[in-house]
């Protein structure tokens, strides 16, 4: 059978699926199993494919736990509607030193649970982040000390001057001491133990939004803080999160009004999805970006056909792949213009931007294969290309598209789509066990010092803890080490800008695209677009 009629059959097949959980919905609304208040209630529900796994804010490794719990525990900087810095917790900072900044906290403040929110709090949250268990420690990369210097003051010291201090801040949750004393949770769970926490199933922050309950695997529930010492910008006074994983589900969930907005909607419905009526599109500009990287540490590649030597210890085997691929057709064809071709690593808007290093790489197979043949690999050899099928937009697709470029310069690339958690279980520092693989990055802290500290520098616990390629180079590691101190904004632009040259230079990681995601909401949520590409419940109104 022709490819094209394949295809044909597949996608009748998933439009007949797409119609009967639709009609299935359609029925169950009608028989009132699923209830939907008006508009002027101010109750919102949104989904993804993404849930919860545990609501500890330094153990939440997930994107859903880090986004979710955002609601509830505040950090002393946040990130406001327009994704700058802003007094959160602490109401301003000055710094005393080079290495010591002082910071005044914000009075009033109460946890959901009626305690006074203090120093005390602080100190105790950034030194339990810094524990061993935790899963946040690189966002507290270079903190020292913490010292309290009166219920309302306090001292962070850094190992050297840390000029993304501020950055990093946006991303530290503040928890109460008394509590998680209260609670025995003073240290992050602990998912090796395979221990249960208090904190994995229960929060108590100062956010705006209270958590009302937690199903493991099913929705979140939210209120909103009567007590929260700022005014939301939105109505929302209850909010309920619904993981739906398959993507007819939670189109027709939409559809129907079941939920208000997806932050996933499948991009091969968005067509049908503007012709719905009640349904409207929001393109956001999430900076994430997708790439190809290399096993460069062992000797002999684990997952190809070459034995004895590992042919991307050459430079010029991985030219040919970077060659190989054409970054504009996969955005245009592949990812249907949800997605523009780049060359680097950071996007445009993110501090340490380059716009010479972005330029996208020219596509030449012809030089690719020369490249090959020179190296000594005239005809080619075969490897395992190491992808997600859940997490990125079109990955799935995107990893065949990019093995059989490669496959027709002689690198006979076999996609290997894996959930998640198992890909990132194989590619984690720690493992390393895969030898050609596709990878998202997103700079959490809008500071391009987030992404190359952390997959460019050489691997040293916390630095270059996503090195899953093992690469090491005195020249990215003395300027990585500059940048992190460098606090003159221009010279430290500058530092990070080489970095993503000397990227493109040894050929590190091939970028490929930027992510272009849209929302899909019914005509009654108004909500502005976010570059982390999450739900920021303080800004939605429900018309």
């Amino acid at each position: 059978m022709h490819v094209a009629s394949l295809n044909a059959l597949r996608r009748r097949g998933r439009e007949a699926n797409f119609g009967r959980t639709l009609a299935f919905l359609s029925a169950v609304l009608w028989l009132g199993l699923i209830s939907i208040p008006p508009a002027h209630a101010a109750v919102f529900r949104w989904s993804a494919a993404g849930e919860l796994v545990n609501c500890d804010p330094h153990a939440a490794t997930d994107t859903a736990g880090v986004v979710l719990m955002s609601h509830v525990y505040e950090r002393l900087v946040m990130f406001d509607r327009g994704y700058k810095l802003a007094p959160a917790l602490a109401v301003s900072w000055a710094p005393l030193s080079p290495t010591t900044t002082r910071f005044n906290l914000r009075r009033g403040v109460k946890f959901h649970d009626g305690n006074a929110f203090t120093a005390d709090d602080v100190v105790f949250s950034i030194e339990r982040m810094l524990k061993p268990k935790s899963q946040m420690k690189s966002a507290a990369l270079g903190f020292g000390k913490v010292e309290r210097i009166d219920d309302f003051t306090v001292d962070i010291h850094t190992l050297k001057p840390l000029p993304t201090l501020l950055n990093q801040l946006a991303l530290t949750p503040i928890m109460s001491r008394a509590w998680s004393i209260k609670h025995g949770v003073t240290d992050p769970l602990d998912f090796a133990g395979g221990k249960e926490s208090y904190s994995a199933r229960n929060a108590n922050g100062t956010g705006p939004f209270v958590l009302k309950s937690y199903e493991s695997g099913g929705k979140v529930v939210f209120t909103a803080n009567p007590n929260w010492w700022g005014k939301p910008e939105g109505n929302v006074t209850e909010a309920t999160y619904i993981p739906i994983k398959s993507n007819a589900t939670r189109m027709a969930a939409l559809i129907s009004g079941e939920v208000s907005l997806l932050t996933d909607p499948p991009i091969q419905d968005l067509e049908r999805l503007k012709q719905a009526g009640q349904v409207k599109l929001m393109v956001n500009p999430e900076p994430r970006i997708i790439f190809m990287g290399f096993d460069l540490v062992r000797d002999e590649l684990k997952y190809a056909s070459v034995r004895g030597k590992n042919p991307f210890k050459d430079r010029r085997v991985r030219e040919a792949a970077r060659l190989a691929i054409d970054a504009e057709l996969i955005a245009a064809k592949v990812m249907r213009g949800h997605a523009k071709a780049i060359g680097s690593l950071i996007a445009e808007g993110i501090f340490g931007y380059s716009a010479e290093a972005a330029k996208p790489s020219k596509h030449d197979p012809v030089r690719a294969k020369q490249l090959l043949a020179d190296a000594g690999y005239p005809q080619g050899f075969s490897i395992t290309l190491d992808c997600t099928n859940d997490r990125y937009l079109l990955d799935e697709q995107l990893c065949a598209a990019v093995a059989g470029m490669l496959t027709r310069v002689g690198i006979q690339a076999t996609p290997n789509p894996r959930p998640k958690a198992i890909f990132f279980q194989k590619s984690d520092v720690s493992n390393r066990d895969t030898s050609l693989y596709i990878y998202g990055a997103f700079p959490t802290t809008i500071d391009a010092q987030t992404i190359v500290d952390s997959y460019l520098h050489t691997f040293a616990g916390p630095r270059g803890d996503f090195n899953t390629s093992g690469y090491s180079s005195a020249k990215m590691d003395a300027l990585l080490d500059a940048a992190m101190e460098e606090l003159d904004p221009v010279k430290r632009n500058a530092l990070l800008q080489q970095s993503l040259l000397l990227n493109n230079e040894d050929v590190v990681y091939v970028p490929i695209h930027q992510q272009r995601p849209s929302w899909a909401m019914r005509q009654n949520i108004e909500t502005p677009p976010r570059l982390d590409n999450n739900v920021d419940l303080r800004f939605v109104v429900v018309k």
